[in-house]
């Protein structure tokens, strides 16, 4: 994961940019992934793995 896009999930998830930077980026997208997956609860939105997209 680059930096840009480690930063950009840390603020996602509600974090500041100190405490994004000051995090371990396997943290971060720990974060991320829950918030992701509360919003996703909340607004009805279900999500399907990347197989079932196949040609």
């Amino acid at each position: 994961i680059r930096a840009r896009e480690c930063i950009g999930c840390g603020l996602i998830a509600g974090l500041t940019l100190a405490d994004t930077l000051a995090s371990a980026p396997g943290m971060v997208m720990d974060l991320y992934v829950q918030r992701r997956d509360y919003d996703d609860q909340l607004h009805g939105i279900t999500r399907r793995a990347a197989e079932e997209w196949s040609d």
